[in-house]
């Protein structure tokens, strides 16, 4: 083995030797975010069974408005489809349930579900291009998220990216 390859072989162990400790120094970070998902996870089910509980009529709801999504997007005549979904929404509506979710109306994660996205929503000002199926709420309780694709201008981002630069 010549030294220019015994030079290189040691080099590579040197990295990776690098690697391994840089690994190891995140695992206890990893593990921390884990269990603070893991815990903020059975927090949320926690909640909502709660809200099931409370409100039993919630998933009969639910299943009852997804029907109704499930036929808007179908390929059934569209008069009678409306004539359905507007009877639907009068028979929710009834029980104190509303639909939401409307293009231009601005991206709220605990209202929305990002259905199609290339990148993370993290901009603020960040609106509803496309709704793929509406949500819905029972006075302030969100019931169901709307599934949204979500957009946001360039200027958006570039005064977001100015803000992050300015806090450096």
């Amino acid at each position: 083995m010549t030294e220019a390859v015994k030079g290189d072989f040691a080099e590579l162990v040197k990295q990776i030797h690098d690697m391994r400790t840089n690994i190891e120094k995140l695992v206890p970070h990893v593990q921390v975010a884990l269990r603070r998902a893991e815990q903020e996870n059975v927090d949320r089910l926690q909640k909502l069974e709660k809200s099931a509980r409370e409100n039993p009529s919630w998933p009969l709801a639910a299943k009852i408005h997804q029907m109704g999504e499930h036929l808007l997007r179908s390929d059934v005549d569209n008069e009678l489809v409306r004539t359905v979904c507007g009877e639907i929404e009068l028979i929710l509506s009834g029980f104190g349930y509303r639909t939401f979710g409307a293009v231009d109306e601005p991206y709220d994660p605990e209202m929305h579900h990002v259905v199609d996205s290339a990148q993370t929503v993290s901009v603020a000002s960040a609106s509803v291009e496309k709704v793929h199926a509406r949500g819905l709420r029972w006075i302030d309780h969100v019931v169901m998220k709307a599934h949204v694709s979500v957009g946001v201008s360039v200027f958006d981002v570039m005064a977001e990216r100015e803000v992050e630069n300015s806090d450096v």
